[in-house]
């Protein structure tokens, strides 16, 4: 039994030294997961918070708040998120594209970077009236902007939200490139009814006594029309495609080097020209006229009435709005022109759409309606001045995530 005990001594010291061996690495993994797993939670925690700042600055394209200027920087108010202070800058990039970086640094001085590039373009509708009235719609109001004029504007378009043309009596020409709006010289008092355009370097406007003038880029120049009468409406599917309506049934064509005429069929004044493509083309005018162009001649269409119609827009060929005197609005869906309910009696004057079911329409006395596939509605527009044309940034309100990048 002595011996036995004598022989225990030495087995338990051995077991206990060998227990120590296995037990203390076990020791120093269970503390180096603690510091890890802390170390871990951090990073987890500025990579929220910075992930947030992406998601705030998105909010402010989304709302309309951001207006960031093509080429240009926008540091947006910084926050503090768990613990941690989070930076966020939104970059204009050109073309619709932003790049919006977010630090998130923490109180030992680390942080992360998110870089994240997105396709944007904000919900921007324009529509310009009486008296050099530009007012503008970003997705959630109607608000002023300052044109700089008296003289009353009479047509808008834009080759993208941030260059936008506006044109208008004695000749004036006003351009919009994503701060402020600024005249541009015409070179004419003549008044200008109407302006489209297929670039920011290619843009046509239509006025009194047969005037077009083209802009290249650089400056604005007359162009021979061949006519004297007024010309009021102006579209085309291209730069070598463009159509131009106006006084007694005139309809004349570009086709890339001259104007040529057309014959219309009719000796009514045209007021709106727009297509869905070159050979399907609607025209638009007095004593209820429509007539279309489907790539060969134009031909008389059934309105049912004998209104004024003022312009015309669509979505298609066969979803196409056109709007008039007393409240008329009628639309064609590809086999007949039906009446739509308006509900009002004022003049309407102008209809652009980014969709079959988001379009706006304008008028006398500060009237606009909306339209979303149902029915239309009238929305505040702050003014009591006639509105006279309207232009927006068709692929507006969508955002696309092209990148994403943490550092």
């Amino acid at each position: 039994m002595n011996n036995q005990k004598g022989q225990a001594l030495p087995v338990a010291l051995v077991i206990l030294a060998a227990g120590i061996l296995l037990i203390a690495p076990f020791i120093s993994h269970a503390s180096s997961n603690v510091i890890g797993s802390r170390i871990y939670g951090q990073a987890i925690t500025k990579q929220y918070s910075a992930d947030a700042g992406v998601e705030y600055a998105i909010w402010h394209l989304l709302s309309g708040q951001a207006g960031v200027p093509e080429g240009e920087m926008l540091e947006l108010p910084g926050f503090t998120l768990n613990s941690n202070t989070v930076n966020v800058t939104i970059e204009n990039q050109g073309g619709g594209i932003y790049k919006i970086t977010s630090t998130a640094t923490s109180l030992d001085g680390s942080s992360i970077t998110i870089e994240s590039s997105v396709s944007y373009r904000s919900s921007n509708v324009f529509t310009v009236g009486n008296s050099g009235t530009i007012i503008r719609y970003r997705g959630t109001a109607w608000s002023p902007m300052t044109s700089g004029t008296t003289k009353n504007l009479q047509g808008v378009w834009g080759s993208s939200d941030s260059d936008v043309f506006a044109v208008g009596n004695s000749g004036t020409i006003l351009r919009y490139r994503g701060t402020a709006w600024s005249p541009m010289t015409s070179g004419t008092t003549t008044t200008f009814n109407n302006v489209w355009g297929s670039s920011d370097s290619d843009a046509f406007i239509v006025g009194d006594n047969g005037t077009i003038l083209h802009y290249d880029g650089t400056a604005w120049s007359p162009m021979t029309s061949g006519t004297t009468r007024n010309l009021q409406s102006i579209w085309g599917s291209s730069d070598s495609n463009v159509f131009v309506v106006g006084d007694t049934g005139t309809i004349l064509r570009y086709r890339g080097t001259a104007w040529s005429p057309m014959t219309s069929g009719t000796n009514r004044n045209l007021q709106g020209v727009w297509g869905s493509s070159d050979s399907d083309v609607f025209a638009v005018g007095n004593s209820g006229t429509i007539i279309r162009y489907r790539g060969t001649a134009w031909s008389p269409m059934t309105s049912g009435t004998t209104t004024t119609f003022n312009n015309v827009w669509g979505s298609s060929g066969s979803d196409v709005f056109a709007v008039g005197n007393s409240g008329t609005i009628f639309h064609y869906d590809g086999t007949n022109w039906s009446r739509m309910t308006s509900g009002t009696t004022t003049t309407l004057n102008d209809v652009w759409g980014s969709s079959g079911s988001d379009v706006f329409v304008v008028g006398n006395s500060g009237t606009i309606f909306h339209y979303d596939g149902t029915n239309w509605s009238r929305m505040t527009s702050g003014t009591t001045r006639n509105l006279q044309g309207i232009w927006g940034s068709s692929d507006s309100g969508r955002l696309k995530i092209l990148t994403f990048t943490i550092q």
